[in-house]
């Protein structure tokens, strides 16, 4: 199998693809900003439409959110809790919903996607690994009595006492007798991927720290380089109290196509300096934890090629290794 581009790995969801720079300079209106020179829409976003507003007074962001105002008032209850904690989040302006559309408007953090900046020449990034490192150590440090999901004020109100056991029953249930992942994996890989989850995730076990705030979608697209050398974290929709491997997992699933030899020391020895602590199997563990966003993935309720492709890849590779 073969890895599709960064930008053709993964579906677009409806309301990225729908929502247009039309509607979002009548949005800027309605926020009250005046002097709109131009608007477009950027790049790097599978589920959420975000459009760059440039004014006379500066430059905004409109972020429309895929699944409606209960996404986006916990985007934006987790974008304050991250600001009070000193993490480099947007600042958000102002946020608004109807019948019809939620959408918040957001700092404009100047500079380039960690992705674009890789597409462009892998190596030489030694700096911005190591920072990103440092910035997710910053992430991981806050800590929660219990692992769960968001509500509108960044509380955790649906709690997992266990969570090690509850992400491997999650990543088992779509592979189960009749089970979409079952269906998309093929009967033989998805027993494979089940007898290597259940006989390694003691592992898993182990190099839990405890309920962290996760950012679960931690990757280059996700990341700014702004010029003075700070990397922000962007598009918080799929934070949750979690396991810190997480994030790990997904910023180096496609270390080996994506990433300079630089990329891993560097990003070790920042996540250590912002005060992190990866076990000595960090890299075993993670690409584990990260089969259960494959499992949701080939779960989902959609007719996703791309990103059942990607997954399918990620699962062949995981197993392959052992």
């Amino acid at each position: 199998m073969t890895l599709a581009p960064p930008s053709e790995r993964f579906d677009v969801r409806l309301v990225a693809s729908r929502v247009t720079a039309s509607d979002a300079e009548r949005a800027a209106k309605d926020f009250g900003l005046g002097g709109v020179r131009s608007v477009r829409a950027l790049s790097g976003g599978f589920s959420n439409a975000n459009f760059r507003v440039d004014t006379t007074s500066g430059s905004f962001v409109l972020r429309y959110f895929w699944n409606g105002r209960t996404t986006g008032e916990r985007e934006v209850a987790v974008l304050g809790l991250c600001s009070r904690h000193g993490i480099d989040v947007p600042r958000v302006h102002d946020f608004r919903t109807d019948e019809h559309r939620t959408v918040a408007l957001l700092e404009c953090v100047e500079g380039e996607l960690f992705s674009d900046a890789l597409a462009r020449e892998k190596a030489g990034h030694e700096a911005s690994f190591h920072e990103a490192g440092r910035q997710l150590a910053q992430v991981h440090a806050v800590a929660f009595p219990a692992a769960g999901l968001f509500d509108a004020q960044a509380r955790v109100f649906r709690e997992f006492p266990d969570f090690p056991q509850g992400c491997l029953e999650h990543l088992e249930a779509p592979f189960q007798p009749n089970g979409r992942g079952r269906a998309r994996l093929g009967e033989r890989d998805a027993e494979r991927l089940l007898t290597h989850a259940r006989k390694n995730w003691h592992r898993v076990r182990k190099a839990y720290v405890g309920p962290r705030l996760t950012h679960c979608d931690f990757n280059p697209k996700n990341l700014i380089l702004r010029g003075d050398g700070r990397v922000a974290l962007i598009d918080w929709e799929f934070a949750m109290v979690a396991d810190p491997l997480i994030d790990v997992g997904n910023f180096f699933r496609f270390a080996e196509d994506d990433y300079g030899k630089d990329a891993k020391p560097a990003f070790v020895r920042g996540y250590g300096v912002g005060g992190g602590i990866l076990p000595d199997d960090w890299e075993d563990v993670a690409r584990l934890v990260d089969l259960a966003a494959m499992a949701d993935f080939l779960g989902v309720d959609a007719d996703y090629q791309k990103t059942f492709a990607t997954a399918r890849l990620v699962v062949d590779r995981s197993l392959s290794r052992g």
